[in-house]
């Protein structure tokens, strides 16, 4: 039996989604993969520097080295890190900056202040150290240079014995924290867009079953008959026949009954920037509400609420604030006060 015109399009989103749900997974899994073999070649295997060679060959590769030194100077500075949101400190760290011997030059480390306290108390060397060799900003290096000069150093010396890059004091832990971060929040992505997108696709089809009294096969073949005749309304991505509304967008597929479609309207939000994005929101009889974003497609709603004013006596049009707050604190109610008012409209 050939397959029917809304089951075509419902399996075509879901096919849609699983294929990009299956990506996005396989790169979650791939970013781990990565982050799980790095960290565990961090731990066994670090870049071991103890020339002038293996410094800059391990700031071309951006490896992740370890440093062993009987000698280590405190240089006195610290830096203080701020974290901010929209203009407001979230948090704050500070970092202080050592030194070491490398072959006759200085190179810097900046540590944090834990593992700051911690080689303090170490009486003896060899100190060690892991991390990656980072590039000054041209404010902290001046910041650094300034320091040494004013601590008795001639520009000079400075010049000649600071390293361009200073060593970030890293664990291998933190030394693949960006794997962890975009797995996260590619994790965010599908619990917070793709799993609610299909639960409500799947309530909707739900729903067409439980006003199909059992008989889906039923109402699948009156949809497809009615989409065949003449008037058919077709403004992507709405579909409206004789009985049924239909919806095929990236986010939401249904199709449901006009004569259960309760309340339509046009709901409008504004971002802090400015910019304001349109939603057609329809909600049924079975208190299902289904929001379809038309993002700079506002004539389409316009439209598309004109005609079902216009050709459906049964759904309420308008958005008002006490509808809202009846529907959300007692939809039975709501749902009593839409019958009564859909009987009038039919017995005019």
């Amino acid at each position: 039996m050939e397959q029917s015109y809304f089951m075509k399009i419902y399996k075509k989103r879901w096919f849609y989604r699983f294929i990009t749900l299956g990506c996005l997974m396989l790169v979650i899994i791939g970013l781990l993969g990565m982050g799980g073999y790095t960290y565990n070649n961090n731990i066994n295997n670090p870049v071991m520097v103890e020339t002038n060679e293996d410094y800059y060959d391990a700031v071309e590769k951006d490896s992740y080295v370890q440093i062993s030194s009987k000698e280590i100077y405190d240089l006195g500075i610290v830096k203080t890190r701020s974290r901010r949101k929209l203009g407001i400190k979230i948090s704050e760290t500070k970092m202080y900056y050592m030194a070491l011997e490398l072959e006759g030059r200085l190179l810097t480390i900046s540590l944090p202040e834990k593992i700051y306290e911690e080689i303090n108390k170490q009486q003896t060397g060899p100190y060690l150290i892991k991390g990656e060799f980072k590039e000054y900003s041209s404010k902290d290096f001046e910041y650094i240079r300034n320091s040494l000069i004013e601590d008795g150093l001639t520009v000079k010396e400075v010049d000649t014995l600071l390293y361009s890059n200073y060593l970030d004091y890293m664990t291998p832990l933190d030394s693949v924290s960006s794997y962890l971060i975009f797995s996260g929040l590619i994790m965010v992505v599908i619990l917070v867009v793709f799993i609610p997108i299909i639960r409500k696709n799947s309530t909707a089809l739900k729903s067409l079953k439980k006003y199909s009294n059992g008989n889906l096969e039923k109402i699948l073949q009156q949809i497809d008959n009615e989409i065949e005749l003449s008037g058919v309304y077709k403004n992507k991505p709405f579909t409206i026949t004789r009985s049924f509304l239909i919806v095929e967008s990236n986010q939401i597929v249904f199709a449901l009954p006009l004569s259960e479609l309760m309340w339509v309207y046009k709901s409008t939000v504004k971002n802090k920037t400015g910019k304001k994005f349109h939603s057609l929101v329809f909600v049924f009889s079975d208190k299902g509400k289904y929001k379809v974003d038309l993002n700079g497609k506002i004539q389409i709603i316009d439209e598309t609420i004109k005609f079902i004013s216009e050709n459906c006596s049964a759904p309420i049009i308008g958005y008002s604030e006490e509808l809202d707050k009846l529907f959300k604190k007692n939809p039975d109610e709501f749902i009593k006060q839409w019958k009564m008012n859909r009987d009038i409209n039919d017995n005019k």
